[in-house]
């Protein structure tokens, strides 16, 4: 996790398609879309890799 702020700007110009402002906020909106899409996989995979571990453990310790 980071300490840098998301920031969107959202100005009238951003609603014309062709502008500048639109781009940007399109690029701002898949940016922060990415990082809550990416912190989502990572909470829904907490329980499959708390298992793969458990698994990996029990094979160290089956080992001894």
């Amino acid at each position: 996790m980071s300490n840098t702020a998301y920031l969107i700007e959202f100005t009238k110009k951003a609603l014309e398609p062709n502008s500048k402002s639109y781009q940007s906020l399109c690029d701002s909106m898949k940016e922060v879309l990415g990082i809550i899409e990416s912190l989502l996989k990572d909470m829904a995979c907490v329980e499959d890799e708390l298992d793969r571990k458990r698994i990996r453990i029990e094979g160290y310790q089956s080992k001894k």
